[in-house]
């Protein structure tokens, strides 16, 4: 658990120093947050940036899956991600026991992070719905989203 709190700050403090060194605008999400999010900065080439993009996604992942699930009632889903059609790649389960302010955060500089890598190398995606989760259940301490 010190592990994954120290991680989380880590992570927090890297979220608050992106958003304020990024100067392009994207802030379609000053509604949601106290604080306007941005795209991490993204000045390489293309596998430079899909990395950097894929980074984010694998702490998100590792934050995530930080808790063994024992009570699906313990547990939320948020969409994460970003298609070039719009609307979220999939969606995510998470712990409530985790500061979920600071994670929706990171999960939406991720988001826009996927927009921005989309926007700035013209990248398509399939423009396929995801299901929308019904629920959650645990399984072998994983959560599983039910569709």
């Amino acid at each position: 658990m010190k592990n994954f709190k120290s991680k989380l700050l880590a992570l927090v403090v890297l979220f608050i120093l992106v958003s304020f060194a990024q100067s392009c605008s994207n802030n379609d999400n000053e509604d949601v947050f106290p604080v306007p999010l941005k795209a991490i900065v993204l000045e390489g080439s293309l596998e430079e940036d899909q990395a950097k993009v894929e980074e984010l996604r694998i702490d998100i992942l590792e934050i995530a899956q930080s808790i063994a699930c024992t009570d699906a009632d313990d547990w939320k889903i948020t969409p994460l991600g970003y298609k070039a059609c719009g609307g979220p790649v999939s969606y995510l389960a998470y712990p409530r026991g985790i500061d979920e302010s600071d994670f929706l955060q990171l999960v939406e500089v991720y988001r826009l992070s996927q927009k921005v890598l989309i926007e700035k190398w013209g990248l398509f995606s399939t423009c396929e719905i995801p299901a929308v989760p019904k629920g959650i259940e645990c399984a072998n301490n994983q959560a599983v989203i039910v569709y």
